[in-house]
């Protein structure tokens, strides 16, 4: 393809997904896909490989795709619209989640004595609490075999994977801000108008 055309081309897809995003029900989400739109193309700009360029188009009308379709309300794609945007899914929820995860608290020892890689998972105090009042436990139920005891090594193994369960599945807190702004789009205080 043409560097003129295909120049061409990604600026009527930007130019879509902006408008498409305009056209979004929710301002809070239709903010969200402009400044992730604007972000994406200016971030890829200047990029020469031909097989990224190639998988970045075809991730741009992916998204177009999903937007129109949120935009005649396919409830699947406004859901996971909605998801990206309130932090439920994604960049955003990462970025909700990382002061919690980060914040500093002792590192546990290893199970076994000298291999630093049997330690279970570190958890802060701010997490722990996160987990539990999503009602979570912060440790699985460790099998307990018949014949003889459970290896050090697989109940670390045992513990991190049940950490790494409870990290996909566990929601970020909303900020009081976006947390009014729910609020008032779910019909808080529209009861005590009437």
């Amino acid at each position: 393809m043409d560097k003129a055309i295909r120049k061409r081309h990604i600026l009527s897809l930007y130019r879509s997904i902006l408008r498409e995003s305009s056209r979004f029900f929710d301002d809070y989400a239709k903010q969200f896909l402009k400044k992730r739109a604007r972000k994406r193309f200016r971030e890829y700009k200047e990029e020469t490989n031909e097989t990224r360029i190639k998988y970045k188009l075809i991730e741009a009308k992916q998204s177009l795709n999903r937007l129109k379709r949120a935009n005649i309300f396919d409830p699947k794609s406004v859901k996971r619209i909605l998801e990206f945007a309130y932090g439920r899914r994604g960049q955003m929820r990462h970025k909700l989640l990382k002061p919690i995860i980060d914040e500093p608290s002792p590192a546990p020892k290893p199970i076994v004595k000298g291999y630093p890689r049997t330690a279970p998972p570190r958890m802060s105090p701010s997490l722990k609490t996160l987990i539990t009042t999503q009602g979570k436990s912060l440790y699985p139920v460790l099998p307990v075999p018949p014949h003889k005891p459970l290896y050090p090594s697989r109940k670390a193994n045992l513990l991190w994977w049940h950490y790494s369960k409870n990290m996909r599945t566990v929601m970020p807190p909303v900020d009081d801000k976006l947390f009014e702004e729910i609020e008032k789009k779910a019909g808080k205080g529209i009861l005590t108008q009437i």
